[in-house]
């Protein structure tokens, strides 16, 4: 296992050692002025130290700079140890080659007294990192130090007090690999001492190996570039369920590397670089990881910008943390290297060297006196009350100081329960939902529950059918709860009317649709519509359509409405022939139509052979005007031109055939024919459809219709046919019925 000599009374009581002994129970939010009972819950355990309001490192720190002390010149590294009850500090001096001792006494918030030890003999500017030990074994505290131009390693020995002036042995260049060493990590495990060391020219690793004494020679493993590295200055190790893990500050290439040593240091590692985190880092030099409560976050400070850098892991060690400036709190200039936190008291301390102007600067995350006392040494602590609301964070230490230490630290909320909800005066449409938020409580509990999506829930979804006022009532924990009343006013839809409504339409007409009952209308599709936002539209549409018109009103409410407009076809409306008769002065006209009435202007209707026949239209009458209506009232209309009414040429036409193939009467044989050699017949149905027509006709019609396609010849079947025989012009014509029988 590791031994940590320099964890005692620290934060990094805050790591998880693995023991897993010290426990306990509290609520999760109480009221303010609400005293609770504190369970332990730990296991074994001779001493317990209790923190009701320690220092929330998730809150912004304070900051003071405590000037030059000790003959600081340009301070780079620092190690705080607690030697006893006592906080001594030992500072590199990068300018002048030495090193300062600060005595802080029993607390870290104590003004120091400060003493320069000077160059010990061996020392030269430019050192570096620096690390000081206590070797149980033989209870001498040992330090090393980084000399950076000059490539070695120090060794101090300061016997078995670090009030004495150490002695001073350069150990060398050991291995040949130290390479502008910058930063020192010194541990022990399984009774051997490591140290680990960063190399800022060549950004590699080194393991330096002991043995069972830090007075022994060491031994150098060349680690490499893990984590693409680039001008690695400082780093910081953390333990986590058995693993290691080394992140490192890289201030040439603005970012963070995380190293993966695995179950022991001593192990060759992997690496990922981090990237620079939330675009914050300037040239960062110094980096610490701690748990806070369970949170894992981290510090780091920036050369170039003289700033603290506050990280946080959101999903524990190994996930990509975010970043956040906390600015330059305490007269930084060229922040070197910020060390480990230790607590004092209820308060957290951390200390940052200055290299520009030659100063020490101290931070602190101060505790608070709201509950109604800071701390306790007693196994089960009397019942605590909080007197301000806020998160406050609970800490225990079994066996403080002891190898068998642990912690466990828990938040808790403290409210005023002061229930708002939003939003402000809701208004909905009837149908329609409003979400409402509650806020200044813990736990919710809506009445009525009639229209809401849930009882409970500090946002509900309220879709009432009428104007109904909500109460919920927001609790922080027992017996601590407010109330709350807020009325959701429910506006009624508009009611939508269309006249006319369901019109029937005519195939190529139109109708006029006017809307009523709100303020704005959209009307969809927009087939045959002049407008699809007008109350008031024309709707041709070419087929048999519904409508939907949205009518919105003042308030915002909308309804519905869906309007069918039935087009029905016109009927269809064709002259056949028109028949001159000279004997009566008159003509008699056929019409083809699918209506169910014909109107003539002139003459009188009659239905014969299927087709309809006008008669006795006056021959002075040049434009004969028809109609015909359907039952659904559509109407067509027609124009018919008569030729002029002459005398035709006397010519017989049978009046029927029988085209049955027995050599009697088998053709439509129309006497002197022959005289009109240009005579064109044409044959139709009695419902107007043309079976048979020849243009230069000599008497071969046998009954056979050539309008049809294909190559079979179709018999006509028995019955009355209408023909049209034209001898020579358009005013030479004969027209009449004739009969096929077989």
């Amino acid at each position: 296992m590791y031994k940590f000599l320099l964890t005692f009374g620290c934060i990094t009581c805050l790591y998880n050692l693995g023991v897993g002994q010290a426990g306990f129970n509290i609520p999760d939010s109480i009221c303010v002025g609400q005293s609770f009972t504190v369970v332990n819950t730990s296991v074994g355990g001779s001493t317990f130290y209790w923190n009701f309001c320690s220092g929330n490192l998730a809150s912004n720190p304070i900051g003071e700079n405590l000037g030059n002390l000790g003959n600081l010149s340009k301070p780079v590294y620092s190690a705080i140890i607690k030697d006893g009850a006592n906080y001594v500090v030992f500072i590199t001096n990068l300018g002048s080659g030495t090193i300062s001792r600060l005595d802080f006494g029993t607390s870290l918030s104590n003004n120091p007294v400060a003493t320069n030890l000077g160059n010990l003999g061996i020392l030269v500017p430019n050192i570096e990192g620096i690390q000081i030990k206590k070797d149980l074994s033989s209870g001498i505290w040992y330090g090393l130090v980084a000399g950076f131009s000059n490539n070695f390693i120090i060794r101090l020995n300061f016997g078995t007090s670090l009030q004495n002036v150490p002695t001073a042995e350069n150990l060398g260049n050991v291995g040949d690999m130290m390479e502008r060493s910058h930063t020192l990590y010194t541990f022990e495990e399984n009774n051997n001492w490591f140290t680990l060391v960063g190399n800022y020219s060549t950004n590699r690793l080194t393991l330096l190996s002991f043995g069972n004494s830090l007075a022994n020679f060491p031994t150098a493993k060349d680690l490499g570039n893990v984590g693409n590295l680039n001008g690695p200055v400082g780093f910081y190790p953390v333990e986590d369920k058995g693993n290691w893990y080394l992140y490192v500050a890289n201030q040439i290439g603005n970012s963070i590397s995380r190293l993966d040593f695995g179950n022991s240091l001593t192990n060759q590692p992997t690496g990922v670089n981090l990237g620079n985190i939330g675009s914050v880092l300037n040239a960062p030099r110094s980096i610490i990881i701690i748990r806070d409560c369970g949170v894992v976050l981290g510090f780091i400070v920036n050369e170039l910008t003289n700033d603290v850098v506050r990280i946080a892991f959101p999903n524990g060690l190994t996930s990509q943390p975010t970043g956040v400036s906390l600015g330059n709190i305490a007269t930084f200039s060229f922040p070197h290297h910020i060390s480990q936190m230790f607590r004092d008291g209820d308060a957290i301390y951390c200390l940052v060297t200055n290299v520009n102007n030659n100063t020490l600067s101290r931070f602190m995350f101060k505790g608070c006196p709201y509950p109604s006392f800071p701390s306790s040494n007693l196994k089960d602590p009397p019942m605590v009350t909080y007197g301000v609301p806020g998160v406050y964070n609970i800490s225990l230490i079994v066996d403080e100081g002891l190898p068998t230490q642990t912690n466990v630290c828990k938040q808790i909320s403290v409210v005023v329960p002061n229930v708002s909800i939003g939003p402000a005066a809701p208004e909905i449409c009837e149908g329609n939902s409003v979400s409402l938020s509650a806020t200044g409580a813990t736990t919710y509990l809506w009445a009525p529950s009639v229209g809401l999506s849930s009882p409970t829930g500090a946002v509900v979804s309220a879709s009432p059918t009428l104007t109904t006022s909500y109460t919920v009532v927001g609790s922080a924990g027992p017996g601590c709860s407010a109330s709350k009343t807020i009325e959701v006013k429910v506006n009624p839809k508009p009611i939508i009317s269309v006249v006319p409504d369901h019109p029937p339409l005519c195939k190529g007409d139109s109708v006029i649709l006017q809307a009523s009952g709100a303020s704005g209308f959209l009307w969809s599709p927009a087939n045959g519509l002049s407008s699809v936002s007008s109350a008031k539209v024309a709707a041709s549409p070419a087929g048999t359509i519904t409508y939907t018109l949205t009518g919105t009103d003042q308030k915002g409410c909308t309804a519905m409405k869906n309007i069918q407009v039935t087009v029905n076809p016109k009927p269809i409306l064709s002259v056949i022939d028109t028949e001159c008769e000279p004997q009566k002065n008159t003509y008699l006209i056929g019409i083809s139509s699918t209506g169910d009435k014909i109107v003539p202007l002139y003459g009188t209707v009659t239905f014969q052979n299927g087709l309809y026949q006008i008669a006795n239209v006056p021959n002075k009458i040049s434009d004969r005007v028809v109609s015909t209506f359907s039952s659904t009232g559509c109407k067509d209309s027609l124009v018919v031109t008569a030729p002029s009414c002459v005398t035709l040429a006397p010519i017989f036409v049978p009046e029927s055939f029988s085209p049955n193939g027995d050599g009697i009467n088998d053709y439509f044989v129309i006497p002197g024919i022959d005289a009109f050699p240009n005579a064109v017949l044409t044959v139709f149905t009695g419902y107007g459809q043309k079976v048979f027509e020849d243009r230069n006709y000599k008497n071969g019609w046998d009954g056979s219709s050539n309008t049809t396609t294909g190559t079979n010849i179709v018999k006509l079947p028995t019955g009355t046919y209408y023909y049209i025989l034209q001898l020579d012009s358009s005013t030479r014509i004969i027209k009449g019925f004739v009969y096929i029988a077989y």
